[in-house]
């Protein structure tokens, strides 16, 4: 009996001491997206540059480039992971104007992404969808109709949710 009933207070004790101290509580830990918008924008920017990598090598096949056919897949099967995860990288927090207004990022994205945010998040299941279906592929000749999809969502994409980034000269 005196065992149980000191455990009970050991263990009030020290929930009422940690509850007491500095231990962080649920309402003061930070969201991402309020904490770290700039990291936010800066982690989309790379998770689409290590898109970019994979499709590069895609279009190469798409275009009559003979590379492995098992590499191919390989790089179409992390297209899709790519594009699974993008969407969950656009807090309300990481808009265009939350970045003029704060000053502590730029992003490449407009404002359509936020105005219709399921549009956006569908899109980027249904290519993610595709480059599944890519890394699936039987044969070069079913890669390279993917692969051609896979662009084509890319370009229409970026052309719907992405302010034009001039190339130097």
């Amino acid at each position: 009996m005196f065992k149980r009933r000191f455990g009970h207070a050991f263990l009030a004790t020290v929930v009422a001491i940690a509850s007491l101290t500095g231990a962080p509580r649920a309402q003061e830990t930070g969201l991402t997206g309020a904490d770290k918008a700039a990291d936010i924008v800066q982690a989309r920017q790379l998770l689409m540059d290590a898109a970019e990598e994979h499709i590069m090598f895609i279009d190469a096949v798409s275009a009559g480039k003979d590379l492995a056919l098992s590499d191919m897949k390989s790089r179409a099967y992390q297209l899709n992971i790519l594009l699974l995860a993008f969407p969950h990288l656009f807090p309300p927090q990481t808009t265009p104007a939350a970045g003029d207004r704060d000053g502590a990022f730029q992003t490449n994205a407009t404002d359509a992404v936020w105005k219709d945010f399921p549009a956006f998040y569908q899109a980027a299941q249904d290519f993610a969808a595709v480059a599944l279906d890519a890394s699936q592929a039987k044969d070069i000749g079913a890669f390279r109709v993917y692969g051609a999809q896979l662009r084509a969502g890319c370009d229409s994409c970026h052309q719907a949710y992405m302010t034009p980034v001039e190339q130097p000269k």
